[in-house]
């Protein structure tokens, strides 16, 4: 999604939603987050 011009690189997105969700907790439940763990307030 946003092809050359993309901001990430599909491995980058991917190893970063890999290391986001390994860290997500209870408290997390429910809520929107970007693919590096901070809360996403695009919604």
């Amino acid at each position: 999604m946003g092809g050359a011009s993309a901001p990430l690189t599909p491995e980058r997105s991917v190893a970063d939603m890999r290391r986001t969700i390994a860290r997500l907790t209870p408290r997390e439940g429910g809520r929107f987050i970007d693919h590096d763990g901070r809360p996403f307030d695009g919604w």
